[in-house]
């Protein structure tokens, strides 16, 4: 399989047909066992399944990273925020609350 730079693909195919096993081999999370695979660049890889670590919102957006300004405000306004700030009662320079799971989460945004 080869992907050109700016090709987007799509791993469609039957459960069990080992979709997430190639995923996780280009991704280096499992051991090719034949074979070989040469990345030239970068990949983006989006789960069906969103997670969240237990920690603040904004560690679960800088990735335990230095804090970067610029680069918080770029992903609160493509991941679009905002909104689930305000429903938090939140702002995001104060997004300090602890997630301990998604269903809490979803409990403060919506009820």
């Amino acid at each position: 399989m080869k992907v050109r730079s700016g090709e987007l693909i799509a791993v469609v195919g039957q459960v069990g047909a080992g979709k997430n096993n190639l995923l996780n081999v280009i991704l280096k999370e499992l051991r090719l066992q034949e074979g070989s695979i040469q990345i030239n660049g970068r990949i983006a890889y989006a789960s069906q399944e969103p997670w969240l670590f237990a920690d603040s919102v904004r560690q679960n957006i800088i990735f335990e990273r230095t804090m970067d300004q610029i680069r918080y405000n770029r992903v609160t306004k493509v991941c679009q925020l905002k909104r689930d700030f305000s429903l938090l009662a939140l702002r995001p320079s104060r997004n300090h609350y602890k997630c301990k799971n998604e269903m809490e989460i979803m409990k403060y945004m919506f009820y």
